[in-house]
């Protein structure tokens, strides 16, 4: 759970699945997060070695984030969590509307 737990880690390993991505549009694919608390993830992820970075040689310098192949391994993980969820999702939807009815 430290590696992977946190509110956004698994948004920002799921906007990765497919391509490397720069950080503005990993903003862009997490909008509900802050920008400070993505770049805390990002860190965090980088520690771990989950992601990667890529910084180029440009002017400006652009820098990209990737899965690693320890990344890419937590994707059945991944994948359960959401068809958990999806098989769930009406049960956790009436309780949530009933709650709301209180």
């Amino acid at each position: 759970m430290q590696v992977l737990g946190g509110k956004w880690k698994i948004c920002i390993i799921e906007a990765l699945r497919d391509k490397p991505l720069r950080p503005s549009l990993i903003f862009k694919e997490v909008p509900d997060a802050t920008e400070r608390v993505i770049n805390q993830q990002l860190k965090e992820l980088l520690e771990y070695k989950i992601i990667d970075r890529k910084i180029y040689a440009e002017q400006p310098p652009r820098t990209e984030y990737f899965l690693t192949d320890l990344g890419r391994s937590a994707f059945p993980i991944l994948d359960a969590l959401d068809q958990w969820g999806e098989e769930n999702r009406k049960f956790y939807e009436e309780l949530f509307n009933a709650e709301d009815e209180d």
